[in-house]
């Protein structure tokens, strides 16, 4: 039980951090998303990140998501 309460608790603060993050992309002057593959030991990996450039040309990258995949074809990435 306990575990399951600090899983709720890990969740949750990754989603307050991710909403902060979005709030900064939503005002920056530049952005973009960022998808990448990667093969580690025999297991496909697929990176999303992002990218953003504030006001004062400060540039940031933040990895959002790493998911398993089962083969790296456009059908399946995308």
């Amino acid at each position: 039980m306990l575990h399951d309460i600090t899983n709720e608790m890990v969740k949750l603060m990754g989603n307050t951090l991710f909403q902060k993050l979005i709030e900064e992309v939503k005002v920056a002057s530049f952005y973009a998303l960022l998808a990448d593959e990667r093969d580690r030991s025999n297991n496909e990996q697929l990176v999303v990140c992002l990218r953003w450039v504030d006001g004062s040309f400060n540039v940031y990258e933040e990895p959002i998501g790493l998911f398993q995949v089962q083969e790296t074809t456009v059908a399946t990435l995308f």
